[in-house]
């Protein structure tokens, strides 16, 4: 049986919460955004990591999730533990009961690892929101026609200005909204499509 692990760090968190796409590019939504500044093209860079990490919002959403995994690696993994001494000391022999005794752990195991990434997802909701309408306020008022994650730029063209507005988006959010109760609930089915669809290799 594999050792099961659900505590994940705010690198991982981060890449849970990258949007679908990796720029934010000006629309005709009121932003004013298309506008360019004389000198060049103005583009916004942030890195998502350090503003979950430095956030307030990202900061209590990371900590509850991490509670919550290991809540479930105190109390299941003891278990698991049982489990495979009975299993190494079976060895190949047929054993319906232990068989049936394992399958009832993974059942477990799996309702757990469902609520919590139900959690992590519906926090997921809460942070982007929050934290699109931040970078949406800052293409405007920098007249930029996109908004990108620092670690996606590697070079610029000619006449592309960049400006990091990391710090920026911390202190607003830290202003707009500070926590949030992370639910353990079960992700809805269409919840659990767009994550396998925005996890999937392009």
């Amino acid at each position: 049986m594999k050792k099961f692990s659900l505590c994940a760090g705010f690198a991982a968190l981060a890449m849970t919460f990258a949007a679908a796409q990796g720029v934010l590019a000006a629309t005709a939504a009121g932003t004013g955004a298309l506008a360019a500044p004389a000198g060049g093209t103005q583009i916004l860079v942030f890195n998502r990591m350090l503003v979950i990490r430095d956030s307030k919002l990202g900061g209590t959403i990371h900590d509850q999730l991490r509670a919550y995994s290991q809540k479930a690696q105190s109390e299941l993994g003891p278990e698991q533990d049982a489990l495979q001494k009975e299993e190494q000391a079976n060895g190949d022999k047929k054993n319906p009961a232990l068989e049936q005794k394992a399958a009832a752990f993974q059942k477990k195991l799996r309702e757990r690892q469902e609520l919590i990434q139900g959690g992590e997802m519906a926090a997921r909701k809460v942070y982007m929101a929050q934290e699109g309408a931040i970078l949406n306020d800052l293409m405007a008022e920098h007249h930029a026609v996109a908004v990108v994650q620092k670690t996606a730029v590697e070079a610029t063209a000619k006449g592309v200005i960049l400006t990091d507005v990391t710090k920026d988006v911390i202190a607003r959010l830290d202003k707009k909204m500070t926590t949030y109760k992370v639910p353990l609930v079960k992700a809805s089915l269409s919840d659990q499509l767009q994550m396998m669809g925005q996890q999937r290799p392009q």
